[in-house]
């Protein structure tokens, strides 16, 4: 059964920008997005209040929660197929405990302050914000992918759970808040809520101070090795097309460099260069082991990692018979759950950790 503590309230956003709103409260994660279902409709979601995280990584799908790993363990998939007429068994994925998550909180219905409950048409994030790696992919359908060793041992998906969302409506220029526990994380949400209104309305007005200025980048890859590298992969993917083996397909290729600028100021760098409307930042620094965030904390030295889809190879005759195999709402693109653009993901990772 869903749970009956959340909380909703609206008011006019004219006042702040997402960036700068997320700059005033601190936000985790910022999570830029669009729909073309109604005119210019246009919503950014910002997250403050972290309540737990969703990863999937080598050791199987789990839920962190006060730096504590808690397994999940799935309902009823017993002799479920990845896909209908597959002959495949699913085995839970991250999928499923996003599912379960989202299943905690009904937002298809918002009861107003006065006390009116009308159907709410604003997307929630109810399963959290993160990322779905490319090779998440493979558990979705019949596609081979060789291992492939990361340095940086990011899981192959992770989601952040929060308590507070925000979220700004362009098209009505509204602010809409939910305020959210779950079972497996719970705070005063009256308390948190009455933070926020003090914190939107109060006269503090240091986040409009002005930006970083520039600092010294040292690039740390070695970009001849790194262009060979390329180049040789570039070689084996025309072989692999000329044998039919491959239709299309974009190698990887990673930059890393040191920077003292903070990775939100990173994030406002990017946006006002490329204002893409998938645009995404999230502060995953509560990683005890090993971190990779948007947000540099105290630490002075950065490394940004960027990444783009790497080679999966298929036969043509697969490829043929599974068309459309690549579900877009199983992988990142459906819903909020995950707005990464297609083909490209960025990542941020505190150096030496």
């Amino acid at each position: 059964m869903p749970r009956e503590d959340s909380i909703y309230f609206s008011v006019p956003c004219d006042r702040y920008t997402p960036f700068s709103l997320a700059r005033k409260i601190g936000a985790t994660a910022i999570l830029e997005s669009a729909s073309f279902a109604r005119g210019k409709e246009r919503y950014s979601i910002l997250m403050s209040e972290p309540a737990f995280r969703i990863l999937q990584d080598d050791a199987g799908v789990a839920f962190i929660v006060d730096g504590r790993r808690l397994p999940y363990k799935a309902k009823n998939t017993t002799g479920e197929k990845i896909a209908p007429g597959s002959k495949v068994l699913h085995t839970p994925d991250i999928l499923d405990a996003l599912l379960y998550v989202a299943q905690q909180n009904d937002t298809s219905i918002v009861q107003k302050e006065d006390g009116t409950i009308s159907p709410n048409t604003i997307p929630v994030p109810t399963s959290g914000l993160g990322y779905l790696s490319y090779e998440f992919a493979a558990r979705c359908d019949v596609i081979e992918m060789n291992a492939q060793i990361d340095e940086l041992h990011i899981p192959e998906s992770e989601f952040v759970a929060g308590h507070i969302y925000i979220i700004f409506d362009h098209f009505t220029e509204m602010l809409h808040v939910f305020a959210l526990n779950y079972n497996e994380h719970q705070i005063d949400l009256d308390l948190a809520v009455e933070n926020l209104k003090k914190r939107l309305n109060d006269m503090d007005f240091s986040y409009l101070s002005q930006s970083e200025e520039k600092k010294s980048v040292r690039i740390i890859t070695d970009l001849a090795k790194s262009e060979e590298e390329y180049k040789e992969k570039v070689r084996e993917i025309k072989k692999r097309i000329e044998a039919g083996d491959l239709l299309q397909a974009v190698p990887s290729r990673r930059l890393q460099f040191e920077c003292e600028s903070s990775a939100l100021e990173i994030y406002r760098r990017l946006r006002s260069v490329n204002p893409s409307p998938y645009l995404f930042y999230l502060d995953l620094r509560s990683r005890r082991n090993r971190i990779y965030s948007t947000d540099c904390g105290n630490s002075p030295t950065w490394k940004k990692c960027k990444r783009r889809r790497r080679i999966k190879s298929r036969t043509f005759e697969k490829r043929k018979r599974k068309s459309g195999a690549f579900d877009a709402s199983r992988f990142g693109t459906k819903r909020f759950v995950s707005r990464l653009r297609k083909f490209q993901r960025g990542s941020y990772a505190l150096y030496g950790s």
